[in-house]
């Protein structure tokens, strides 16, 4: 596995260990398998500003 940039709401961090890049990558796949469709999120994400608008 190569050098991996990872982005973060604190900065940068850049990776060259197989180790700690795999365990980024495996981490990004999860979350990846675990999100709604594109036009579920936005469906939800509309609902919800929705709801928010009420109170």
């Amino acid at each position: 596995m190569g050098p991996c940039l990872q982005v973060g709401v604190d900065g940068l961090l850049y990776l060259e260990e197989d180790g700690p890049v795999e365990r980024y990558k495996l981490a990004f796949d999860q979350l990846r398998a675990s999100a709604l469709p594109s036009q579920q999120s936005m469906e939800l994400i509309a609902r919800v500003m929705r709801d928010l608008n009420k109170t």
